[in-house]
């Protein structure tokens, strides 16, 4: 097999929740009167950077910026409210969850939104995340595994990877995309097994052990 010189690793994650961020106290009162109750939950300072494109602070910005699916209120023991989805539900052992995009959702040009849009725009920021890692490290045109991990990537939907290796081809023809086949934990599970002495065999164990349960 050919030796790839590099290796990229990127993981991805729905963000299926709204998330309200403040640069200060818990409460504030608006202009028109009311109270804002705001979710500080690592409960100390930080300065405020709201700018969605910068990727040291797009965490505060993301979820006031681009609608979500569902909104999830932390400060209401985690209730779901429907959003661009009006509904979902899932199946497959909890393996696969199912979203209703809302009707007469419309982009910002006045076009209606569609369930591959949704997908189109997802396989966009997987691929920007990837290709500003490369590009801080000099690998665009380097022989590069760039490893896509994360739930959604791992059922290897047909409509979402092929969108990001398009982007990839396009941007990095010399990258190898390549997808993680077991789940985020058994990452963590080897890393004990280093850190404790255990040899290949018994992390070879490991990984055969989840292969066999089906969690590709």
């Amino acid at each position: 097999m050919k030796n790839r010189l590099r290796t990229l690793g990127v993981i991805t994650a729905v963000a299926c929740s709204l998330v309200v961020t403040a640069c200060a106290g818990s409460t504030t009162k608006s202009g028109r009167g009311g109270t804002l109750t705001i979710s500080n939950e690592n409960g100390g300072l930080w300065t405020c950077g709201f700018n969605p494109f910068n990727t040291s602070t797009n965490l505060l910005s993301t979820g006031n910026v681009y609608e979500p699916l569902v909104f999830v209120n932390t400060l209401q023991n985690q209730k779901v409210t429907p959003w661009l989805a009006s509904s979902y539900a899932w199946s497959n052992n909890n393996k696969t969850v199912t979203f209703t995009v809302r009707d007469g959702v419309k982009w910002n040009d006045g076009q209606p939104m569609t369930a591959s849009d949704l997908i189109d725009r997802q396989a966009e920021e997987i691929f920007l995340m990837a290709r500003v890692a490369m590009a801080r490290l000099d690998l665009t045109s380097t022989d590069t595994d760039v490893v896509l991990g994360g739930g959604i990537l791992a059922a290897r939907h047909r409509l979402l990877t092929s969108g990001v290796e398009a982007r990839l081809k396009r941007e990095a023809p010399a990258a190898l995309p390549r997808y993680v086949e077991v789940p985020p934990v058994v990452g963590a599970a080897l890393l004990g097994l280093d850190r404790l002495g255990f040899g290949m065999a018994a992390q070879s164990r490991l990984r055969d052990s989840y292969l066999d349960r089906d969690t590709v």
